[in-house]
């Protein structure tokens, strides 16, 4: 599993790490999280999704994998922090797809 420094947390679903991620030809700087969805940053309900994905992550050393890339060239994954998914724990938390 590839690790990185969590440097910002975007959203309730995306996050922007340090080392970039290499899959398939491609490379990126940001994440989105597999199986999860929040409101957008400016819809009801937005701020309240970062701010707990924020609380979780930020600063954070991860380890994730993924084998998808979304339209907007994120790698789709799995993430963890200390063999704790964050997936999970947002999901737990409401945010379901």
């Amino acid at each position: 599993m590839p690790t990185a420094k969590v440097l910002e947390v975007i959203d309730g679903k995306s996050l922007m790490i340090s080392p970039r991620w290499d899959h398939n030809n491609k490379s990126g700087f940001i994440l989105i999280l597999d199986g999860v969805s929040t409101p957008a940053r400016d819809e009801k309900g937005g701020l309240e999704a970062k701010e707990a994905h924020t609380k979780i992550c930020q600063g954070k050393n991860i380890s994730f994998t993924g084998d998808k890339i979304d339209l907007h060239r994120r790698l789709v994954a799995e993430i963890e922090i200390n063999k704790v998914s964050v997936n999970e724990t947002m999901r737990e938390l409401g945010y379901r797809t």
